[in-house]
This record gives structure tokens, C-alpha cells and sequence, in this order.
């Protein structure tokens, strides 16, 4: 068991919260749960041949000639720095684990298990050189198979269960070689050393000199991996494995106790799924005999209208008891001037079999795929305007229409343009830049006269950060303060020394 350090409160004192995490083998506090993916690691390995030699006695140079020896074998005990086998992971860590309790003391634990190299380990099938990538199958490892949520009192609160399937996929990326056992494996000086010279020394002819009485056909050398007329090196073929793992079903049990009696409430997910962007395309729950069901459609993706967007969502229904309920669906389009993309335009929906009708319509987007403006199916407008060379809307308008916005009176273009140039510079600037430039085009447009009857609310940021302010349209700002690490420190009120509204502290324990 590891004990995490506790979580104390500002001061250190008291101790405000103790984690405990355990990796061992549910009911077995003596084994670890956890497992490599790989065999031990191998550093050396023991490399043998057996080969024909010609032997010339007594050193009299006999070259090709002399007595043929046909059982003549070495070998070599071969060391290396790093590990031969390649090292797999199990999502990124080096130690998957099947089992992990996380225990909060005096207030429960949770218990979960998932998938490990126990269920999935990698292929090691070849485990002699030349120590080709084996099979490997992480994107199996390291699911949710089941949590359980336990009281303080050991009593379960609730338990999950998941179950999955796979569709695998094999790549083939080519083959390493190695020569066979009756191979001479180069332990003479004179074995060549570069591959032009092993080249030039097969194309010569006749023997090679091992030592004072060895020699060795060419023959035996191995010849080329690739040459049909020597043919004597193996090949290992090398894959790439991957897959697609689909949530197949998801078991919720929420326990509850009456008089000591556990009871339990049972919801029952199925999850289907769309094969050709591999999103969800129906998921059915079933609790207290109640059956709701959800499908999700897509575009194909095989013609223009969706230019190969194939996870776009045009439609989604909902279910109950197998009866239509409600359907909401969505308009693509392209029509945006200069902007060719297909975007949303409207938003429809209907209600048990009725026609569909527009809930929100997108009225008009830039160059950059942002929403200008969008009205509701009451008729309210919206509209947005974007700053910050385009990256964050600065301002949003209510209840004014494009009249106004993209074919604006001289006097309100000119303050549209300058609160857009205000954002652009100041976003060109280091953080915590004063703003009073910016705010003041952004109060200019607010109290423009032909936004008298707009809900205006503007909005100022320092873009590596946050925001940081936001003006209602009641007139209310509030301020966004960070601190040195960037993390956002304090809401205020008409100003940074206004009013606190909310504040967050960071306190960490060494």
C-alpha cells in the first residue's frame, strides 16, 4: 500500500484529508497487481552456428582445398548496453496495474479494475535475435472493467461494469533477416566488415581464410537476403497492431439499505456504433422495467455537402418504451460570402411525430468560421462581434439585427472599428497591458445611441491567460485576477480593488 500525503489545510494544521492507494491483488495484500508488458529484460544472449570448413593440415595453405570438415561449431556470448527486447507500455506507464483501491480514510474507498498484460501481454514469440517488434496490444489494456464504491463502514454504495469488444487491425511494415544455425557468422578477422566488402568478397569467388589451417567457402557465407539464388538468410516478417475498442454495455447498481436490507437500483446501457467515423450511433438504457433510447445520425461524408466530415451529427431521436419523443436535427450550409464552409444554419426539432421546426437560426459567420450573428425562434437577435485579430468575441449584442451590424450607419461602424483595433493591439501586448484604451472604445460603443435598445454585454482578455473583465448589460463589471502561475485568483467588482465576489485559493502540502 502507498500512502499519498494528506491534504492539510491552510497553516498545515489540521489535517484535512488522508488518501490511501493500494495496488495489490484484490484479496491478496501480499501480491502486487501489477505486471510488465515485455519478458524480463535480456542484455545478452548466446549466438551459435554450425558450418562446413575446409581444414589444411599443418598450415600448408591449402585454399579450397584439403579435407572438408562437416561439423565444425562456435559461437559467441553476444552483450549489449540496452535491453534487445523492445520495451512496451501499458498506456504510457511501465507497470500497468489490474487492481487499485483508493481508500480515504474515515470516509470509504473505491475499488477498480481493469484491463492489464495480464488479459493483453505482447506477443515475445521471437525471442532470439534479430529481436523484431512483436504484436503488441495496448490499446487493449488499461480499461474500466468494474468500480466499486464502498462506505466507511464497508458497506457498497455502488458498482459499474463495463464490457467491451475489438476490431483489430493488423499492418504489415516489412521483414528483418538473420542467418540461419549453418551459417558462418563472421568470428574471423578477415570476415569483411562493410557490406561493399561482403559484396565484393561473394562476387570474387572461391574461399575466405579464418585462420592458419581454416578456410570457408563462399557458399556458406549466407549470400544476399534479397538474391532468389542464395536464398539463406530468414525472414522475419514485422506487423503494427492497433484496434478500436467499443463500450459494448455499461452496469450501473446504486445500493441503498432499509432496516439493514440492501436494496439496489439496476440501469442496464448497450452502446452501437456508426462504422465509418466510429462515434455512437445508438445507445439504449434500461432501468425499472423503462426503456429510453437515443440514435445519432450522420453525414455519410461521400459528397460535397460534407466534404468528408464524417463525425458531423445531422440528427439525433430520443425514445421511450420504443415511441418517438422528440427529434433534433441540423441544417448545414455554405452561403456565407466569402466563407465557403459548410456550417450549422439552423436547429430544428419536433416533438413525438410532429414536424420539424427552427429553434435557432445562424444568421451569419466570418471569414474564420465564427458565429456573427444567430436569432432564436422567438425572433431575438444576437449578434457578436469578434476582436482580438478574430480569436474572442469582445462584445455580444441582444435584441439588434444585422441592419445595424454589417450595414451600419458611418457613426456606429466607426465604433465597431475602433473597439476591434483596441482588442488587436492590446492582444499584440504582454499580459496585464493597461486597458483603459480598450474599455473606453467599449463603453463608446456601448452607449452608441443606435444600441439603445441592445442588452449589451463586452468582454476583455489577456489571451495567454484568461478573461479579464466582463461588463452586463446592467452595467455591473466584474474583474479576473490571477496570480504568478496564471491560475485565476479573484472575481472583484468595478475594479481590482472592488469587491470581492469569489476568491480561490491553492494550497499544497511537500
Amino acid at each position: 500500500m502507498v500512502n499519498i500525503t494528506g491534504i492539510y489545510n491552510q497553516g498545515n494544521n489540521p489535517l484535512a484529508k488522508e488518501v490511501l492507494y493500494s495496488y495489490n491483488e484484490i484479496g491478496n495484500s501480499e501480491k502486487s497487481s501489477g505486471s510488465l508488458v515485455n519478458k524480463i529484460p535480456e542484455f545478452e544472449y548466446y549466438h551459435s552456428f554450425t558450418t562446413k570448413f575446409y581444414f589444411g593440415a599443418y598450415s600448408n595453405g591449402a585454399f579450397c582445398r584439403g579435407t572438408l570438415n562437416t561439423n565444425m561449431s562456435d559461437g559467441a556470448l553476444l552483450r549489449t548496453l540496452e535491453n534487445n527486447f523492445k520495451f512496451f507500455q501499458t498506456k504510457g506507464g511501465d507497470v500497468g496495474y489490474k487492481n487499485v483501491t483508493v481508500e480515504e480514510v474515515d470516509n470509504g474507498k473505491t475499488v477498480y479494475t481493469y484491463s492489464s498484460a495480464f488479459d493483453y501481454p505482447a506477443d515475445n514469440s521471437i525471442a532470439g535475435p534479430p529481436f523484431v517488434k512483436p504484436k503488441d496490444y495496448d490499446y487493449k489494456r488499461g480499461l474500466l472493467y468494474k468500480s466499486e464504491v464502498y462506505s466507511n463502514t464497508g458497506q457498497k454504495l455502488s458498482e459499474t461494469n463495463n464490457t467491451y469488444s475489438f476490431e483489430e487491425n493488423e499492418e504489415y511494415l516489412g521483414v528483418r533477416f538473420v542467418p540461419p544455425s549453418d551459417i558462418y557468422n563472421g568470428k574471423s578477422g578477415d570476415y569483411p566488415t562493410t557490406f561493399a566488402a561482403y559484396k565484393s568478397l561473394l562476387n570474387i569467388g572461391g574461399c575466405m581464410k579464418c585462420d592458419d589451417s581454416y578456410f570457408i567457402q563462399k557458399s556458406f557465407l549466407g549470400g544476399l537476403p534479397l538474391d532468389i539464388n542464395t536464398s539463406n538468410f530468414l525472414i522475419v516478417p514485422v506487423f503494427e497492431t492497433y484496434g478500436w475498442v467499443k463500450l459494448n454495455t455499461k452496469q450501473d447498481k446504486n445500493f441503498f439499505y432499509e432496516s439493514g436490507q440492501q436494496k439496489m437500483i439496476e440501469k442496464n446501457e448497450f452502446f452501437e456504433y456508426n462504422p465509418l467515423n466510429k462515434k455512437i450511433s445508438q445507445k439504449t438504457s434500461v432501468s425499472n422495467g423503462e426503456e429510453l433510447k437515443t440514435k445519432y445520425f450522420y453525414h455519410s461524408g461521400n459528397s460535397g455537402y460534407t466534404q468528408n466530415r464524417i463525425s458531423e451529427i445531422e440528427r439525433i431521436e430520443n425514445y421511450k418504451n420504443g415511441k418517438l419523443i422528440d427529434t433534433k436535427k441540423i441544417v448545414y450550409d455554405n452561403h456565407w460570402g466569402a466563407n465557403a464552409a459548410y456550417l450549422p444554419k439552423e436547429v430544428q426539432s419536433s416533438f413525438g411525430a410532429g414536424s420539424l421546426e427552427t429553434d435557432i437560426t445562424y444568421d451569419k459567420y466570418d471569414d474564420k468560421s465564427n458565429i456573427l450573428q444567430y436569432t432564436t425562434k422567438g425572433g431575438i437577435t444576437t449578434t457578436i462581434i469578434w476582436g482580438y485579430n478574430k480569436s474572442y468575441p469582445i462584445a455580444k449584442l441582444e435584441n439588434v439585427g444585422l441592419r445595424y451590424i454589417f450595414e451600419p450607419p458611418p457613426e456606429l461602424e466607426l465604433l465597431i472599428n475602433q473597439a476591434i483595433a483596441a482588442s488587436d493591439v492590446e492582444g499584440a501586448a504582454m499580459p496585464n497591458v493597461d486597458e483603459s484604451t480598450f474599455l473606453l472604445a467599449l463603453d463608446n460603443l456601448r452607449a452608441s445611441p443606435y444600441l439603445q435598445d441592445a442588452y449589451i454585454t463586452t468582454y476583455t482578455y489577456d489571451p495567454v491567460i484568461g478573461i479579464r473583465s466582463i461588463k452586463h448589460p446592467s452595467g455591473i463589471m466584474e474583474f479576473y485576477l490571477y496570480d504568478s502561475a496564471n491560475r485565476l485568483k479573484e472575481i472583484r467588482q468595478d475594479g481590482i480593488n472592488g469587491k470581492i465576489l469569489k476568491e480561490f485559493k491553492y494550497n499544497y502540502k511537500n
